[in-house]
């Protein structure tokens, strides 16, 4: 299966941390999201500009692929949408690489 991702979102913009909504495609054009919550304080992350929050979802995106390829391996699904997957809990810690998101695919072994 290859997924294509397509658009990110900041959502929940009163939380601590940021929350962003990864949306993908899969094979049949079917539209998931994933939703990751990054640390990032309340002193921080309420006063990002829509382009610094850009940015540093490209320093969570990496994440996101590394979650998502360990998911299906140990599943051979994609992971349940509709809950948050928290920095330092499900997902690992964000570092200083980055890795763009946009029209990133993925291709995942369905052997």
């Amino acid at each position: 299966m290859k997924i294509t991702f397509t658009k990110c979102q900041r959502i929940n913009e009163a939380r601590d941390g940021l929350d962003l909504l990864f949306y993908f495609v899969d094979d049949n054009q079917n539209i998931h999201k994933i939703h990751t919550v990054a640390k990032l304080g309340a002193q921080i992350s309420w006063y990002l500009t829509q382009q610094e929050v850009y940015e540093y979802s490209k320093k969570v995106f990496p994440l996101v692929v590394n979650f998502i390829g360990d998911w299906w391996n140990k599943h051979r699904t994609l992971p349940p949408e509709g809950q948050p997957y928290f920095e330092g809990k499900e997902l690992g810690y964000v570092r200083s690489n980055k890795l763009d998101w946009e029209n990133y695919t993925i291709e995942l072994d369905t052997v």
